[in-house]
């Protein structure tokens, strides 16, 4: 063999040799970049589940200061209700109260009214007996 030919396959050899070793690198690479991957969708992973904690806490503070601010809200308005019913019954009291009071003042001013009347026509009645009466006496008088 010649130096030439000795040379030309350490030459094809050095080739294959730097394609393993083009091989070995992106083998290398590959599985370097697959760890990457990995770890990339892991704290992907671990970031959306912190994303969701944080969203599950700011909706519970939410929901239980909204809870604590429509119970309040609730507590108020029952006793407003409360004082409100107390107020009614008062009322409905008071206005049986004076609505027999009058009751009793109509009655009594009807037999005040009755009074004056028949007060009236015995005075009327008495008036003309006089009137008459007195005609009469006047007359007798004249004729004596």
């Amino acid at each position: 063999e010649t130096a030439e030919a000795v040379a030309t396959q350490l030459r094809g050899q050095i080739e294959a040799l730097r394609s393993d070793k083009s091989r070995g690198a992106l083998a290398e690479e590959l599985s370097r970049l697959k760890i990457q991957l990995a770890e990339n969708k892991k704290e992907v992973s671990a970031a959306k589940q912190k994303a969701r904690d944080d969203l599950r806490a700011q909706m519970k503070e939410f929901v239980m200061g909204t809870q604590m601010d429509l119970e309040g809200e609730r507590s108020g308005l029952q006793m407003k209700l409360a004082e409100a019913e107390e107020q009614m019954e008062q009322l409905q009291s008071y206005l049986s109260r004076t609505s027999v009071a009058y009751q009793k003042e109509i009655m009594r001013l009807r037999g005040v009214v009755a009074n004056n009347s028949s007060q009236m026509q015995q005075a009327s009645g008495n008036q003309s007996y006089l009137s008459s009466s007195m005609e009469r006496n006047m007359r007798s008088a004249g004729d004596q």
